[in-house]
């Protein structure tokens, strides 16, 4: 296809007097003279009235040197010229001709531009030879900002008559472009815009492998069709070793890096069969890592290509799905991982304007991007002289439209609009050709590249898994138990058309969440053609799991947003989104239900004194209390006067009925247990129930003494239990000075390394009476905190656990009735006046009653709340579980 432009010219037949003036004048040539002007056109000119100084230098032409050929293809000579930028990526050359004697003769004319030529090298070289005496040096960073690219153009050999018309000459880069950008979306004014990848951005580029020279002139048998099939690279070329860096704001900003990267030609492999290689620095979470990017048509393709002149590489990068290396220079080394990208190569053409005769066709532009999904639209300017140019006019170059329809908004002038009509469910941007046909004008091709789809789903069903607390590592290993939350993720529908056949599609999906309070849900990319959906009417919902990562700060209600990266099946046009997803960080609330006899000043079962004030400070229990929980609802069951008896376990589960399902039990003085009570009790426990024992007898009854051989008996397994009185008032019983295994706790043991501080060491001190020691205790899965006497390692056993049951020996381990008149023998429990537990130093020998129960409360709550039989998942077992 040749282009023409109409254009005045003037052609001067001049007899000159006297010697030649024309230093270059050849001895072929005598008198006669002609002006002849040229227009030269830039492909793939940004028609903008503001040009960056990258634009401009990409389509400038200047020092134009015009190489004359004789009719053999012979260089004669460099004719003199006159450039006239036309400041739309064309210039008109006007060029001053040596014609030979009466003879009609045949020449043929070259345009370099941008470059210098010598032309002493060039005498009586033919049109081959000269091909390679022309190069330009392009070593390190091509400069933007004041190198413009080389370029060349010929015309095809003509003869001067007084008729003669001079075509227009497209002109050819001699390099190559690359341009790198975080999901580009459309082209403004010009300029590539990148819809960016949510939570990264792009901070620079690496260049690694490029040519140190190339031919401005291409070999003709590495053209086909005036465009570059191979490379031409001059046999010096060597391989620049040095990183080229592209880094700073004129070079990367908004995500895209455009205009910056030149390169000479290049074969596939490059110079020593290392190709050429980028990398990629993209910041997350305030921390850049590297990803290497090859010339390749996707990263997913075996196949490299070659860097060839007038080409535009769009490295287009879709999603990253982890970090990347730690430096450019690693990720050289390694092979590309956790970014998927495309690779769009874009010959620039120049078929802007096209004319015949009177007759012309104008077209904004040929290379044509159109979005992805179904109703997806793209406007193109034109302009025509044509009378009633239509959508007759047009047609696909193959039958088969691929999904995309057109449509003409006017005979002369207004746009050709583009739509999809199905959406692209293939993992890269699908190319079609339509041949536009304004006749008398020549035909040309318009390409309409159809982008990735977005599939159009909503988010259904989510649903969060885990138990979330402050300084957790989520996913990592909690406890030394298993977890009933110890997975922490969140799972979720994509809700989408069972009519888009996705399940033979190879579409993805990216599915992202904000981070809050130090911790987030992994982005995750997956493909529509799983196997993991279900059916419901018209409708197919894929199932999708986020698990989440990074330790929280704190307690508190975290509200999370998540999106998609494709389009909303309720609302076209928008993305995806559900916003705030509720993750609780902390406890969950938790019922305790308080048993006792004596519900008085002393707040034996948490009613009233200092352990109700334990209870209820918000510094001790709360989202941003020591023990992040939502809140304790308590409730209180007072016994008879008598004494307590339940003489069943039915008329037990009854009494739980009325506080139904407590996560926590407290047994404070005075009760008493039947054995089938008891045994409803274990029960009770084997189903995650938890229980703080404070066993205690008023005097004259063996309620204390039944407790153990009814209840402890069955827990521990050990059926020869019995009791013994230990101490008196204000004795004190210490807890280990150091961790330790078997029954002795051990340096992660709850209650001796709570939240409220470290018991090793400490004492806890009886209040009115003695003691309930527990004696035969041989049960090796129990942890003892204290023993019937002041040293830790003798004595019958004051305070164990076993399974969810806390058992300690005294019925008024919680007495304390205010704080300005406490007793140092009856009195052990203390807390300041804002409720929080402190050290009893008034008490005989010093009192910690106050911290081991809040670190016991810190116990019961976790136990609860991971093994609880309010949060018991179906199957699992916890009577196993001892420590």
């Amino acid at each position: 296809m040749k282009l023409y432009h109409i254009i005045s010219y003037v052609f001067i037949l001049a007899f000159l007097v006297g010697s030649c003036t024309d230093e270059r004048e050849s001895s072929n040539f005598s008198g006669k003279e002609a002006m002849l002007e040229w227009r030269l056109d830039v492909p793939g000119a940004v028609n903008v009235s503001t040009r960056a100084t990258s634009v401009q230098n990409e389509e400038a032409l200047l020092n134009v040197n015009t190489l004359v050929f004789d009719k053999d293809d012979k260089f004669a000579y460099i004719a003199t010229s006159v450039v006239d930028p036309a400041g739309d990526g064309s210039a008109k050359v006007r060029v001053k001709m040596k014609l030979s004697l009466g003879v009609a003769d045949t020449y043929r004319l070259m345009f370099v531009a941008n470059t210098t030529v010598d032309e002493a090298t060039l005498k009586d070289k033919t049109k081959e030879e000269v091909q390679t005496l022309i190069t330009f040096a392009s070593s390190g960073k091509w400069d933007v900002a004041s190198k413009s690219i080389p370029m060349w153009g010929e015309t095809e050999q003509f003869e001067v008559t007084a008729n003669f018309t001079t075509p227009a000459v497209e002109m050819m880069r001699a390099m190559a472009r690359i341009d790198v950008g975080l999901n580009f979306t459309a082209t403004l004014n010009g300029f590539e815009v990148a819809g960016g990848i949510s939570g990264y951005s792009l901070e620079n580029i690496t260049l690694y492998r490029s040519r140190t020279s190339g031919y401005v002139i291409p070999a003709a048998s590495n053209l086909v069709s005036g465009v570059a099939t191979d490379p031409s690279i001059p046999g010096t070329a060597g391989t620049y070793i040095e990183a080229i860096t592209y880094s700073s704001a004129a070079e990367v900003s908004g995500d895209v890096c455009v205009r910056e990267i030149y390169l000479a030609e290049n074969t596939v492999n490059g110079a020593s069969s290392n190709p050429v290689v980028l990398v990629a620095g993209i910041k997350y979470d305030n921390v850049v890592t590297y990803y290497p990017i090859e010339l390749r048509a996707t990263n997913n393709t075996t196949d490299r290509l070659p860097l060839l002149r007038n080409h535009r590489y769009i490295i287009n990068i879709k999603s990253i799905t982890g970090k990347g290396y730690a430096d450019a220079e690693t990720a050289l080394a390694n092979k590309p991982m956790n970014a998927q990208w495309t690779l769009v190569v874009d010959d620039i053409a120049n078929n802007l304007t096209h004319v015949s005769g009177s007759y012309f066709f104008e077209i904004e532009k040929v290379d044509i991007l159109l979005g992805g999904t179904i109703g997806s639209t793209t406007k193109v300017a034109y302009k025509t002289n044509i009378p009633s140019f239509s959508t007759s006019n047009l047609a696909w170059v193959t039958p088969d439209a691929g999904g995309v329809n057109f449509d003409i908004s006017s005979p002369t002038m207004g746009f050709i609009t583009f739509t999809t009509e199905s959406t692209n469910i293939t993992e890269n941007p699908i190319m079609h050709t339509i041949r536009v046909m304004p006749s008398p004008i020549d035909e040309f091709n318009v390409t309409v590249t159809q982008d990735i789809g977005r599939v159009k789903f909503n988010f259904k069903n989510l649903s969060v898994h885990g138990i979330y607390l402050p300084k957790m590592n989520l996913g990592g290993t909690q406890k030394s138990y298993p977890l009933i939350g110890g997975v922490h993720y969140i799972t979720l529908d994509l809700e989408t058309n069972k009519s888009d056949d996705l399940q033979n599609s190879t579409a993805t999906y990216t599915i992202k969440s904000s981070t809050v309070n130090g911790y987030s849900f992994a982005e995750t990319t997956g493909r529509f053609n799983s196997t993991s959906y279900t059916d419901n009417g018209a409708f197919r919902y894929f199932h999708v799991t986020l698990p989440a990562t990074g330790t929280p700060n704190s307690g508190g209600y975290n509200y999370f947003t998540l999106t998609g990266d494709g389009e909303s099946l309720d609302t076209p046009g928008t993305q995806p989104i559900i916003e705030n997803v509720r993750v609780l960080c902390g406890y969950k609330a938790k019922k305790m239900l308080c048993y006792s006899y004596y519900q008085n000043m002393y707040g034996y079962s948490t009613n009233s004194g200092g352990s109700n004030a334990f209870m209820k400070s918000g510094s001790n229990f709360g989202l941003s209390g020591t023990i992040p929980i939502e809140r304790v609802d308590r409730s209180w069951a007072r016994v008879s006067n008598v004494g307590w008896t339940i003489e069943s376990g039915d008329d037990f589960m009854q009494a739980l009925s009325n506080y139904p399902q407590p996560d926590i039990v407290l047994l404070g003085f005075d009760f008493e247990l039947s054995a089938s009570a008891a045994n409803s009790l274990n029960e009770y426990i084997t189903n995650g129930g938890v229980i703080i024992m404070l066993n205690d007898h008023a005097s004259g009854n063996n309620h204390a003494a039944n407790n153990v051989t009814r209840l402890c008996r069955v827990v521990t397994g050990v059926g020869n239990l019995g009791v013994a009185s230990v101490g008196s008032a204000g004795y004190t019983f210490p807890l280990p000075s150091v961790s330790g295994s078997g029954q002795t706790p051990t340096d992660t043991d709850p209650i001796m390394v709570g939240p409220f501080g470290s018991l090793w060491g400490a004492n806890w001190g009886e209040d009115a009476s003695s003691t309930v020691g527990i004696t035969n205790f041989s049960d090796l899965n129990s942890v003892i905190y204290t023993r019937g006497s002041n040293d830790y390692n003798s004595g019958d056993v004051t305070m164990f656990r076993r399974n969810g049951l806390l058992y300690i020996g005294d019925g008024g381990f919680l007495s304390q009735s205010n704080r300005t008149s406490i007793s140092p023998i009856i009195e052990p429990f203390w807390v300041d006046g804002s409720g929080r537990p402190i050290t009893n130093t008034r008490y005989s020998g010093s009192a910690d009653n106050s911290k081991i129960f809040a670190n016991a409360m810190y116990w019961a709550i976790d136990y609860a709340e991971f093994y609880g039989m309010n949060n018991k998942t179906e199957g699992q077992s916890y009577s196993s579980w001892s420590k």
